[in-house]
This record gives C-alpha cells, sequence and structure tokens, in this order.
C-alpha cells in the first residue's frame, strides 16, 4: 500500500470507480456488497438475524472550510460482518492506507472489529470517511462552532434576563421624578403610557404590542423620535427622551 499523498485524493474527486465510487444523486443508484471474504454482492434474501444493511458513505477529504470534491456512495454490508472488509475495501480504491484513515458514525469513532448490528445502523444511515489529519481538523473547526453557538446562546439569554428585570410600563404608574409620561403614535390612533426613566424601549414596544387594537398577525414594530430610530436595547433615560415626548410607531 503506497503511503498517503494529498495527490492522489485530488486525482480521484469527482472520478468514477466502478463497484464502489457510485453517485448518490444517482435515481438507480447502484449498491456494493461487502461481505467477510470477497467483496462480492451479498444476496438480498439474508436472515433477519444477519439481514444486510445499505448506509451511505460521505468522504471528507478537504479542509473543513472548502467544498466537497467527493460524491457520496452507497455501500452494501451484512450486520453482523465487521467494519474491516468495508474499511480495507474503501481504502483500497481510495488508495490510501487504512490507518490513514478515521471512519465515523454518528460523530463516534467505528473500530474494525465492531459490526452494524453492534452500533444498530440501519437502512440510510451515514458513515463519514475522514483522513486523520483531517479527522482532528474537522473536530477542532466542529467545537468552534459549538462554543459559538453557545456564546450566542448566553448572550440571548442575558438580553432576555435584562428585558424581564426592566420596568414595565405603566400608563396607570403614579406620578414621580423618574416617571415619564409618553404618547406612542401610530396613525390616527394615539396610546398614552407612563413610565420609568430606566426602562427600556424594547419594554415601550412590548405594552404597545399588548394594548394596540386591532392588531395585525405578526406585526414588528419600531419606535422613531424625529424620524430616528431608537435602539430598543437602551433607557428612556439614556436616549434622552423626556416626559411628554411624541414617538412615532412604525412597521
Amino acid at each position: 500500500m503506497s503511503i498517503y499523498n494529498r495527490n492522489n485524493l485530488a486525482e480521484l474527486a469527482n472520478v468514477y470507480k466502478p463497484g464502489i465510487l457510485v453517485p448518490d444523486d444517482d435515481a438507480d443508484i447502484e449498491t456494493v456488497g461487502v461481505d467477510a471474504g470477497a467483496g462480492s454482492n451479498l444476496p438480498s434474501n439474508a436472515s433477519t438475524s444477519d439481514a444486510a444493511v445499505t448506509v451511505k458513505i460521505r468522504f471528507f477529504m478537504e479542509p473543513p472550510d472548502a467544498e466537497p470534491t467527493m460524491k457520496p456512495i452507497k455501500l452494501r454490508v451484512q450486520a453482523s460482518h465487521p467494519f474491516r472488509k468495508s474499511m480495507e475495501v474503501l481504502s483500497e480504491r481510495l488508495e490510501v492506507p487504512r490507518e490513514g484513515l478515521v471512519f465515523t458514525y454518528n460523530g463516534v469513532k467505528l473500530f474494525p472489529n465492531s459490526t452494524p448490528a453492534v452500533v444498530n445502523m440501519t437502512d440510510g444511515d451515514i458513515i463519514e470517511v475522514y483522513t486523520t489529519e483531517g479527522h482532528e481538523q474537522y473536530k477542532a473547526h466542529r467545537e468552534e462552532e459549538r462554543q459559538k453557538m453557545r456564546r450566542e446562546l448566553a448572550q440571548k439569554a442575558e438580553n432576555c434576563r435584562q428585558t424581564q428585570e426592566a420596568p414595565e410600563p405603566d400608563e396607570t404608574a403614579a406620578g414621580g421624578a423618574d416617571t415619564i409620561g409618553l404618547k406612542l403614535q401610530d396613525g390616527n390612533q394615539v396610546i398614552k403610557i407612563k413610565a420609568r426613566a430606566t426602562t427600556l424601549v424594547e419594554a415601550v414596544i412590548g405594552v404597545y404590542l399588548k394594548r394596540r387594537t386591532p392588531l395585525p398577525p405578526n406585526k414588528t414594530v419600531r419606535l422613531c423620535l424625529d424620524g430616528e430610530t431608537l435602539d430598543p436595547k437602551k433607557s428612556l433615560a439614556d436616549l434622552d427622551i423626556e416626559d411628554g415626548d411624541m414617538l412615532e410607531v412604525r412597521s
């Protein structure tokens, strides 16, 4: 077996190899049988305890930020037969040593002695094939994406917490030094409310949406002062909004 060479993969990209590299988007797709001995097609009337399972093989031979160049294929294997033979067949066709490839299912690495039955693999499931180097790159890339998603969710949760803690405007609120009387104009309709200076603009919008009748479905609005849209995350005090100001409601 030759040593892994990236040029081998570049030459194999988009190349059809009879019996194994079968385009997955082919309506009359050919499936390749692999048994414990030779790589011949398996009978379709196998027993239930050792039924054939047809899985999709997806190749990730490029860096995570590159477009895939190799089309997926389908492979038929016996449920009770170890993955070793399938790995050897794919390794041979890719011209990459088996130890230079990583096979995963549902994000978990597959081992040569394991079987489709052991991992509860069924028809249509996907096996992903990486080079050992590429697998480490993809793991790092996916972890980075997970961390980014966690940060975004944490920020959304913090924004939600701040909104919930913000004092809600109340048009019946008692007057005081920090109370601001507002007029929200939407066309010919004017809604009067009173709110604390520390109230966020998005809280004012929330009260408007509750009290506006009739309210069109899925209506989203913004508040404007002198033609400028107000930042929903800022308070009335931050925006120098004064008692008696008229805020325009726009969609």
